[in-house]
């Protein structure tokens, strides 16, 4: 990942030396007390941020980069964890798209999303089974192409699933019930994580049969 990081930061030097009036543009380094790098922006003949510029931490790790047009937000901003990335687009200084990534760049979040481009559920017992045998514990995986996992709510009737991983599930029931004859699973989708009171939109719902 550090390594994905530096050739980001080389790229990104070499594409904002220049601006697209082809005129040169100033690198600048700031430095904290302690001697490690705390930023390099890219300015223009006016010192305005003008191109792509990254801040680090005070531990010397790359916290974040933006990229300007002459002091407006235009393209991407990054802005990094230890685990995943947030990817903003901005056209002239406006929020487009934001996403984010996991470590191995694995698509975890998009807002918006198009609802008409999300895929069918796709659902595997790792058993092999096409059923659900409610005495017994099983894993399963949940997939929706177009619909990344952090988008993605369930609504289940019948059973209890619970997250091993982004789209791996283990399934069980709490005790055995004579009449239960089918588990029902509702995915739902859902355009901003961050809003509690948004009520995701339904897009499919699974009958599994119970034995």
């Amino acid at each position: 990942m550090r390594l994905l990081l530096l050739f980001i930061l080389t790229l990104g030097l070499t594409n904002c030396q220049q601006s697209k009036s082809g005129n040169y543009n100033t690198i600048k380094t700031e430095f904290y007390s302690t001697g490690k790098i705390k930023s390099i922006v890219s300015l223009n003949s006016d010192n305005i941020n003008n191109g792509e510029c990254f801040y680090f931490n005070e531990y010397g790790f790359l916290d974040s980069s933006e990229t300007f047009s002459n002091g407006i937000l235009q393209g991407v901003k990054r802005i990094f964890y230890d685990n995943e990335t947030d990817t903003y687009n901005y056209n002239n200084g406006t929020l487009i798209s934001h996403s984010v990534y996991d470590s191995l760049n694995h698509l975890l979040y998009k807002t918006p999303i198009d609802i008409n481009k999300v895929g069918k559920t796709q659902i595997i017992f790792l058993s092999g089974r096409n059923y659900f045998d409610q005495d017994k514990r099983d894993t399963l995986t949940i997939t929706n192409e177009g619909l990344p996992p952090y988008n993605r709510s369930f609504s289940v009737t019948g059973a209890i699933i619970e997250p091993l991983h982004d789209t791996t599930f283990t399934i069980r029931s709490s005790k055995h019930h004579n009449d239960l004859k089918r588990v029902i699973i509702k995915v739902s989708a859902k355009q901003n994580i961050s809003d509690t009171t948004e009520k995701g939109i339904l897009i499919d719902s699974i009958v599994i049969p119970v034995r």
